[in-house]
This record gives structure tokens, sequence and C-alpha cells, in this order.
């Protein structure tokens, strides 16, 4: 939600950070999991403390987006552009996120610059 919130209120993309806590042994286990989480994000399956908010969100989404696919869609296609531009293979079989994403110590989802 903050990434969507984010990029919603004129953020950019290259200020976005996607940090994947990876396992040792496991990093590719790990990424493909990771990738496959955030492939199907849906909105409607957020767990709030109060189940009130979570429908006042859910009844935000639907009157901004129409229904919450059209929400899921968007934010996905977010999640799709960064996790692309960090961590997909440029061919030579590492990126300039491979170092840092094996040493992170929890899971982040965060804007810098906010």
């Amino acid at each position: 939600m903050e990434i969507f919130t984010f990029v919603h209120m004129g953020g950019r993309l290259d200020g976005i950070v996607l940090v994947p806590v990876l396992r040792p042994g496991q990093e590719a286990e790990d990424h493909d999991a990771i990738k496959h989480g955030l492939d199907n994000f849906d909105a409607a399956q957020c767990k709030c403390f109060n189940p009130d908010e979570k429908d006042q969100m859910l009844t935000i989404i639907r009157t901004a987006f129409g229904s919450t696919a059209s929400f899921n869609s968007a934010v996905v296609k977010i999640i799709r552009k960064v996790w692309s531009r960090d961590f997909e293979d440029d061919g030579t079989g590492m990126n300039s996120s491979d170092s840092e994403a094996s040493h992170a110590s929890a899971p982040s989802f965060s804007s810098s610059g906010s």
C-alpha cells in the first residue's frame, strides 16, 4: 500500500528500494518465493489489526479504482518495474543488488526521501 501511495502522490520509481531477505544457501528459492508473492499481490488478502480498517481501506480502493482487481494490477505493475530494475539478471548472472540483498536482516518495502 505504501509503495502505491508513494507513486500515486508523485514519487518516482527510482525512489523505491525493495530489500528481499534471503536465507543463506536458499537464495534462489527465496528469490522465487518473494517474486511469486509480489506478482500475486491482492489487497483483499491484507490483514489489519482492526477489521473495520480493512473494510474502509477496501472501500476506498474500490471507489478509486472500480475494483480491487484494478488496484492490484496497478500495484503489481509498479512492483514488477522496481523488481526488474533491481533483481532481474542482466545477462552477467548478477546485478548491483545481489550482494546487498543477501545481507539484509529484515524485510523492507520502503521509499527513499520520505
